[in-house]
Parts: C-alpha cells; structure tokens; sequence
C-alpha cells in the first residue's frame, strides 16, 4: 500500500511536527509548506492527497490558498486546523472553499487522523462515481458516432445463431429512416413481420 501524501501548511513548524506525530508514518507521508505560495507548488508539483492548512500563513491568509486548491485542484480535500476563533472566518472556509473539516488548535490526533481518513475516504468514492460517469458518457459518445456513421447499429443484438436486429427494432429503424434513401431502399430490402410476431 502507498503513503497518502498529506499537505500541511502553516507557518509553525511545531504544527506540523504536531500533524506528523498524529499520522502513522506507515501509512501518511507529510508535506511540510511553510508559505501558501510553497503549497501551491506542491499542489502543481506533487497533487497531495489531502491538505490540511492553517487559516494564518506568513505570505497569505489562509482562506486564499484554500479556494485557489478548490479551483485548481477540486479532487483534493481540504482540512482547516488552526487557532483563529473568528466564526465568520470558518463560515467562510466552509462556504467558499468547501473544506472538508474545520478543527481547532490544539490539535486532537484522534480527529485529525478521522477527519483524514474520512475525507480521503469521500474522495475517493467522489473520483470513483466520477470514472463511472465518464466511462459510461465516453460510450454513449462512441455509440452516438456508430449509430451517425452506422444507422441502426445500436439495434443488433447477438443471438444463439449470431447477430441480428430484433423486429420490433428493424420496425423503428425502417420509421425513423423514412423518407431517406437508406430507408426506402431498408423498407423494399426486407419483409417485417407484423407486431403480433415479434
């Protein structure tokens, strides 16, 4: 099994020895970043698979840095561990960066690794419901160019004596090409049964 590689950014380096002490190291590798301009880099760089980020950084607030890796980089969630007692500022880390948890200084390593493990857990049912998506829009893609180049394709079914198009759907191809060469030349070519013997 690979490391899930953890992105911390804070200033602090006791934070992030504090995150590193919470994780397995079996089983995390963690990033240090001391500057929102240093994640950014490891996002481009490395694409970690969670971030966990302190509201307060040296170069940026932290609430910057979060909606730029919301925008550039949706597929990894975002974790707030910080000292700032501002509601409004973790209204807004909710709201516009869509983290994924929002936990308080000093650190609970219990919360931390379960905060962790959810949401990489989330995110990966979220990347596997988005490849099923994407499988099946590729072959419904595929077909619409078949059936473009290939009228009435999509109808042929496989049979114990090979391939053919069931009647019912040789009925709808021939209506639907109607008044087109192919289907005047489908309707003369062939002999449907009537609807009571398909």
């Amino acid at each position: 099994m690979s490391l899930r590689r953890v992105l911390v950014v804070d200033g602090d380096p006791g934070a992030v020895e504090a995150v590193r002490a919470a994780l397995p190291s079996a089983s995390y590798e963690v990033v240090p970043a001391d500057s929102a301009a240093s994640a950014l880099n490891h996002l481009r760089d490395g694409s970690p698979d969670t971030l966990v980020s302190e509201l307060v950084l040296p170069d940026a607030h932290g609430l910057h840095l979060l909606v730029e890796a919301r925008l550039r980089y949706p597929r990894v969630p975002r974790i707030v561990v910080t000292a700032v007692e501002d509601f409004a500022a973790a209204v807004d880390a909710i709201n516009e960066a869509e983290v994924f948890r929002f936990l308080r200084k000093p650190l609970d390593p219990s919360s931390l690794r379960s905060a962790i493990d959810d949401a990489l857990g989330r995110a990966e049912a979220l990347s596997e419901a988005r490849d099923v998506r994407e499988t099946a829009e590729r072959r419904r893609r595929a077909l619409v160019d078949l059936e473009t180049d290939f009228p009435g394709i999509s109808m042929v079914s496989l049979g114990p004596e090979g391939y053919f198009i069931p009647p019912q759907r040789l009925r709808g191809l021939v209506t639907r090409l109607e008044g087109t060469p192919l289907g005047e030349a489908l309707a003369a070519a062939i002999q449907l049964p009537g609807p009571e013997a398909s």
